[in-house]
């Protein structure tokens, strides 16, 4: 392929017909260029090649290698076997025209070079904050080191309750132990037992132990409530 021939087919300016539009023209002569020798100018393609590359049927493509032939673009000969055909070059755009000679001119008569700013302060990247997704806990039995933390006792203190916690949160977990219950938030558990146990016994002059246990007690199950109070 003549890479040359075919660049300066692109720029050349291809004659048009009542019937024949210059994009036709400019088509069928890009795809001759594209098929011919870049020493003898001579191509060959079939018909069939030339209407698959220029996307174009097969009357519309004879109707503009006739123009380009009027024209004197190419070159027509009919062998036995195909059509041959003959690229013109001086028909084609000649490249260096309206292109100055940049190494003849004066150094000082060249056109400067823009230039290229200089940006001192690179671009701020934001970080996506992407929502933080808490893990998901499953219900488990009570801890063996189960105790009293130092935010329960300040929650304890904080509702003023008439309860031994120490006895209270013994008892509470001797219960669950032997009951094995599952709970996803073991604190809010016992913030609910102290709670219903404060009901119960709270305005009482004598720790709960001390009575008759509640008809119903081993059956309780005190639940949890959405938020852990502190």
């Amino acid at each position: 392929m003549a890479v040359e021939l075919v660049v300066r087919a692109i720029h050349t300016q291809t004659p048009s017909e009542k019937l024949v539009s210059a994009n036709s023209t400019w088509s069928v002569l890009i795809c001759l260029c594209e098929h011919a020798n870049k020493d003898t100018l001579l191509c060959w393609p079939s018909h069939k090649r030339l209407k698959f590359s220029t996307k174009m049927g097969g009357d519309a493509v004879n109707r503009a290698i006739k123009c380009l032939v009027k024209n004197g673009f190419i070159s027509k000969q009919r062998t036995q076997t195909s059509n041959r055909y003959l690229i013109n070059e001086s028909k084609l755009q000649n490249l260096t025209i309206g292109i100055p000679d940049i190494d003849s001119q004066d150094p000082e008569s060249r056109p400067s070079e823009p230039e290229i700013p200089i940006v001192r302060d690179e671009p701020v990247i934001k970080p996506v904050n992407k929502p933080v997704k808490e893990p998901y806990i499953r219900a488990h039995e009570i801890p063996d080191n189960f105790s009293i933390t130092k935010e329960m006792l300040e929650w304890f203190k904080s509702k003023k309750f008439n309860l031994d916690i120490e006895e209270e949160t013994e008892e509470f977990i001797q219960y669950w132990k032997s009951e094995k219950g599952k709970k996803k938030n073991w604190t809010l558990t016992w913030q609910g037992r102290m709670r219903d146990q404060n009901k119960r016994f709270g305005n009482t002059a004598k720790h709960k132990s001390k009575t008759p246990q509640p008809e119903g007690f081993e059956t309780k199950d005190y639940g949890e409530s959405d938020t852990l109070e502190f």
